[in-house]
């Protein structure tokens, strides 16, 4: 019982502490923002994935959860050293719902970190680089699609109002591009060089992340290789015996 507590006080403070490593990332300079202001937040989207993916299962959801909270009651944190609920819910706030989401994903998808996992494995790092590919793409689709909305539906007018004008005065066919160039095409380079870098962090921190967070389950492994080797020599025995009794016979 003990040992559970520890380790879910463990649990508690990593969460804390990924959260604000994202809240650290706002004090490191934006490489890149665009006219709209549609910001990916420097790094601080790859800290919030890298809670996903190091962490695991809810635990980074949890992190990238309590920036949001920290941001949302008043603490500086959010992209541009903002906070408040004015941006969360301004054109920009659907970036920081895909912190939310693609910690969630990374965590779900690779799961707990284990002790055992390769750290220089070819075939691991592939499957992180998929997951994490996955990520990044979850924090777009609903940074995209919100300042969609907060422009086209006009529902943020003191921030968006140039902005909506200019979008309603586009061809259909147009405006599709021009939200990419203000929400999406700015930041794709950074954030590939933030992909390749998250991959080997995942795979060389996992291991140690799991001897921290989860020793119980090395335990409880440890046990099982035990109970396997134990039913081996028995049934070694069993088999010499068997044995022993046929030459008797012969």
């Amino acid at each position: 019982m003990k040992e559970n507590r520890k380790n879910s006080l463990k649990r508690s403070l990593a969460v804390i502490l990924f959260s604000i490593l994202i809240c650290l990332g706002v004090f490191i300079p934006q490489l890149t923002v665009s006219s709209g202001q549609a910001v990916t937040g420097s790094v601080q989207n790859m800290f919030a994935i890298l809670s996903g993916l190091i962490l695991g299962g809810l635990q980074g959801a949890g992190a990238a959860g309590f920036f949001i909270i920290l941001g949302a009651a008043g603490l500086h944190v959010f992209p541009g050293k903002m906070a408040g609920m004015e941006y969360f819910l301004g054109p920009s706030g659907g970036y920081i719902w895909g912190y939310f989401f693609a910690a969630l994903m990374g965590g779900m998808l690779l799961g707990n970190p284990y002790e055992y996992e390769k750290k220089f494995s070819l075939k691991h790092w592939l499957f992180i680089a998929g997951i994490s590919f996955l990520c990044y793409a979850t924090v777009y689709l609903p940074g995209i699609l919100w300042f969609k909305h907060s422009i086209m539906e006009n529902t943020y007018p003191e921030k968006t109002q140039i902005l909506y004008e200019y979008f309603s005065s586009l061809e259909k066919n147009q405006r599709l591009k021009e939200l990419l160039k203000i929400t999406f095409y700015p930041f794709l380079g950074e954030d590939i060089v933030k992909w390749i870098i998250t991959v080997p962090l995942t795979a060389v921190i996992r291991p140690y992340a799991a001897k921290i967070l989860y020793p119980s389950d090395r335990k409880e492994e440890e046990a099982i290789f035990e109970d396997m080797k134990k039913q081996k020599e028995l049934f070694e025995k069993l088999r010499n015996i068997k044995k022993t009794g046929n030459k008797k016979k012969n």
